[in-house]
């Protein structure tokens, strides 16, 4: 009754359109932000994977609650117009990959790689100034953003002006069909599948190596623009691969294929 009590008691501290700071631990279904916070699950529209944001609160459900985001790098965009600039553009791109490596049987590697980075341009007076980070904290990217002005100041006297060319603006979200996002399905059930495809490859007693390779990879990029801009993508790529060596008398053999698409864990 006491944990039944304190659960509640945490439930009720938070409210409708409330400014709360939270991690975004994954990305469900549809490209909602998943996180948690005081007992909540939260579902968070325009959220960037693994990136610490402010989120308000639109919906409150008995044991979830929506959100969206107070977009960071949307704030950048229009904190480096108030610092003078003339245009500024910014790239967000989250690259993830995993793989397993099972031989003979025997589990040899499961790895798990996520890379992040942003990218920051202005043109100031005809001057361009870029930089870049992996730190997607306000103040990290407004340090960045900082730094970005100060080269366009620096090469000003030294470089030829640059006009940009008038082009449509484009809003625009595309994604990769899936319908299991692979990020999402458990280590061990991976693991156990794999295991048992290379098991099942052992079809005689010629076959004297068997390899087998699962792998995936998210490919999560935003485009910015103070021209207004806003162009998001996601493609989730998965695979397998087999190789198999059999030896028949004073002869090895080896075999190998594998199978990849454009597409979620549903195509494994």
């Amino acid at each position: 009754l006491d944990t039944v009590s304190q659960e509640n008691a945490s439930m009720k501290k938070i409210r409708k359109n409330e400014v709360i700071e939270v991690t975004i631990e994954s990305l469900a279904f549809g490209g909602l932000g998943v996180a948690h916070y005081d007992g909540f699950t939260l579902f968070i529209k325009r959220a960037l994977p693994y990136q610490k944001v402010a989120a308000r609160l639109t919906r409150i459900k008995k044991n979830y609650a929506e959100a969206k985001v107070v977009d960071v790098l949307e704030r950048i965009i229009d904190a480096g117009m108030k610092k003078g600039v003339d245009f500024i553009d910014i790239r967000y791109n989250l690259k993830e990959y995993e793989l397993y490596h099972v031989e003979n049987s025997v589990l040899k590697e499961s790895t798990y790689r996520r890379t992040k980075g942003i990218g920051i341009r202005v043109l100031l007076k005809g001057s361009m100034g870029f930089t870049s980070t992996n730190k997607s904290s306000l103040e990290d990217l407004e340090k960045a953003l900082d730094k970005a002005i100060s080269i366009a100041r620096a090469v000003n006297k030294v470089t030829n002006k640059i006009d940009l060319s008038k082009v449509p603006v484009v809003v625009d979200k595309v994604k990769s069909p899936y319908r299991e996002d692979p990020f999402t399905i458990d280590k061990e059930t991976k693991i156990k599948l794999l295991m048992d495809a290379n098991k099942q490859s052992l079809v005689s007693t010629e076959v004297k190596n068997r390899i087998s390779r699962l792998a995936f990879e998210r490919d999560y990029r935003v485009y910015l623009s103070s021209e207004g801009a806003k162009i998001v993508s996601e493609v989730v790529l998965s695979g397998f691969s087999h190789l198999s060596v059999a030896r028949i008398g004073e002869t090895m053999e080896t075999h190998y294929d594998s199978k990849s698409k454009v597409a979620g864990y549903e195509f494994i």
